[in-house]
């Protein structure tokens, strides 16, 4: 019966996800129900784990990680908050707007103009967030976006200059 609750519990956590991108449970979360509930047994002097154990372990094991892994902007629970310190929108986000700063940069190569300001590639892709009705891109979103390209080796900054390469 425990190991019932244990795995319904378990996998209530993992469908808290709306997406396969939003992580809300790692077989490492399983392993910490799994010791919180044996620990609870020995704390009474019992050998054998009950489902109120279990239910215990998944209320502390929420308590604990709930203020820190809810994506702000979803109010779900996303482990990824944890470790990479942004919810499951803003690293979306994030790859959406490399992804049109790479456009933009592959078709200025493709054009021959290969040389740019950084604010001018700024202002074609807040242009282009703009015509799918989006929030313009902050300033450390771009840099952020901009920095992603470089390291691909799709540009080159060179002072406020980038190059397409």
């Amino acid at each position: 019966a425990a190991a019932e609750a244990l795995v319904k519990g378990y996998t209530d956590l993992r469908n808290q996800g709306t997406t396969r991108e939003t992580i809300t449970a790692t077989p490492r979360i399983l392993e910490s129900l799994i010791r919180i509930s044996e620990s609870l047994a020995k704390m009474e002097l019992r050998e054998e784990v009950t489902e109120a154990d279990v239910a215990e372990a998944i209320r502390l094991l929420k308590a604990a990680t709930y203020a820190a892994a809810i994506d702000p902007e979803t109010g779900l629970i996303d482990m990824e908050q944890l470790i990479v310190g942004m919810g499951h929108a803003r690293r979306k986000r994030a790859k959406d707007i490399e992804g049109l700063l790479q456009e933009v940069l592959a078709e200025r190569l493709s054009a021959g103009d290969t040389l740019t300001t950084i604010d001018n590639m700024k202002a074609v892709v807040n242009e282009r967030l703009a015509d799918r009705k989006e929030q313009v891109a902050s300033e450390a979103e771009f840099m952020s976006a901009l920095r992603a390209c470089e390291t691909q080796g799709l540009c080159r900054r060179q002072g406020k200059q980038i190059e397409a390469r």
